[in-house]
């Protein structure tokens, strides 16, 4: 997870920008997860549907994700893209 947390810590100093959550690595770990599981076991159902973690810890995330980190797993798109255009579609001005 180290070189996505890199880059995304890069593309947000790039930016010039604050992220809505810090944790957006994590939130990219358990899409992945849930993704991947699904594909060998259909009637999987991902930890953080299981435990609200898209409503409650990452609010507007799991959209993000679908349009911008799916396209990574599916191999249509570079890592570096993948990252960028999450990082930009969740950075704000300023954290409330």
């Amino acid at each position: 997870m180290e070189p996505l947390r890199g880059a995304i810590s890069a593309r947000a100093r790039f930016l010039g920008k604050l992220l809505q959550r810090r944790s957006l690595w994590h939130a990219v770990l358990f899409y992945i997860v849930g993704e991947v599981v699904g594909l060998r076991l259909p009637d999987y159902t991902p930890y953080a549907w299981q435990h609200g973690l898209w409503q409650q810890g990452w609010p507007g995330h799991l959209s993000a994700l679908e349009m911008t980190w799916k396209p990574y797993l599916e191999g249509t798109t570079e890592f570096e893209t993948a990252v960028n255009a999450l990082v930009d579609s969740l950075v704000v001005d300023s954290v409330p």
